[in-house]
């Protein structure tokens, strides 16, 4: 995949990372997929904060995504790496803009709030084999209203919904374990269908 020029890249690991935006100034961003013969693995953090970037392509070589690293940006489609493993907090966070967003399997880190405030956001769909949901993940997402979980899902992290106050409903897969503290706090669920058996349910 050709990317947009004028980036800027450090070496990491066994490859490079996305460090800064450079003189690029492009709004349709394209991440490449190699930078001087090595893959290109990660975006670091708050590289493109509070640009005016409008959409996002990743390549599958990318592993992780940094803190903020698109936070504030007015990206309206999103399709993440099927490689992440680590999304970093606040890594989409107030993203107006966006109206869905699809969840890859393998992510195994997602601190705090990586879409946290994105106020267009009306439907999250975690592909099957995602294992939890991350703390604060969806908080204040108040225009929220549908949510598709797999059954491999067994934790919901603290405040992952919070203040979802358009979600009115929502069934939990049957092998969920654990709900943190207010992971549904403000939302105005009439109706939830969970397992009877679930081990922790704390404040939710």
């Amino acid at each position: 995949m050709n990317g947009s020029r004028g980036l800027e890249y450090t070496r990491v690991d066994t490859g490079y990372c996305v460090s800064g935006a450079g003189d690029c100034t492009d709004t349709e961003l394209k991440i490449p997929a190699r930078y001087n013969g090595l893959p290109v693995i990660g975006v670091g953090e708050s590289v493109f904060e509070r640009l005016p970037i409008v959409s996002v392509e990743f390549p599958d070589t990318i592993s992780y995504i940094g803190d903020r690293a698109f936070a504030s940006t007015f990206i309206s489609n999103l399709k993440l790496p099927k490689n992440l493993r680590y999304l970093g907090a606040g890594a989409f966070e107030s993203c107006w803009e966006l109206v869905e967003v699809d969840i890859p399997a393998g992510i195994l880190h997602a601190p705090d709030g990586a879409f946290a405030l994105c106020y267009s956001l009306m439907k999250a769909t975690f592909e099957d084999g995602a294992t939890f949901v991350g703390h604060a993940m969806f908080a204040y997402c108040n225009n929220l209203q549908e949510i598709i979980l797999p059954e491999s899902v067994t934790t919901i992290q603290s405040e992952a919904f919070m203040g979802c106050s358009k979600l009115y409903w929502q069934t939990l897969p049957w092998h969920i374990q654990t709900i943190g503290p207010w992971a549904f706090e403000g939302c105005w669920i009439e109706t939830i269908h969970v397992n009877e058996e679930i081990a922790s349910m704390n404040g939710a």
